[in-house]
């Protein structure tokens, strides 16, 4: 599974790397500021961040209600998606597989994920 897979996004940050984008151009703060970014990129950032919120804190009682208000704090032009409750469980159940498959890991050894276009 991964995170084309649930939300067949294709311009989000792996569509953004896939079109040409060198990944170090988003430690640089002066490209970053002239980046292009999609409304995917910006979805998949903003659930990103919530889903990692969630594991330090728990899951929320509305997610999408959360993503919409945290989107608009983010880029007020932008309305967030409206997801299934699949969809949200999809996305915890694979983020907690990642993170346990992290914790797991042996020191030096390197997590590989696979990404389908």
């Amino acid at each position: 599974m991964c995170w084309k897979k649930i939300l067949d996004y294709k311009t989000a940050f792996n569509g953004m790397i896939n079109d040409g984008m060198n990944i170090r151009d988003f430690e640089n703060k002066e490209t970053r500021i002239t980046m292009s970014i999609t409304p995917e990129a910006w979805y998949a950032e903003n659930m990103a961040n919530l889903l990692l919120i969630e594991i330090e804190q728990g899951n929320f009682e509305d997610f999408n209600l959360v993503q919409q208000e945290t989107l608009r704090a983010m880029n007020k032009n932008l309305t967030a998606p409206l997801l299934s409750p699949e969809k949200i469980a999809d996305m915890r159940v694979y983020l907690r597989h990642l993170l346990q498959q992290w914790n797991q890991l042996p020191a030096g050894q390197t997590l590989e994920l696979l990404f389908s276009l």
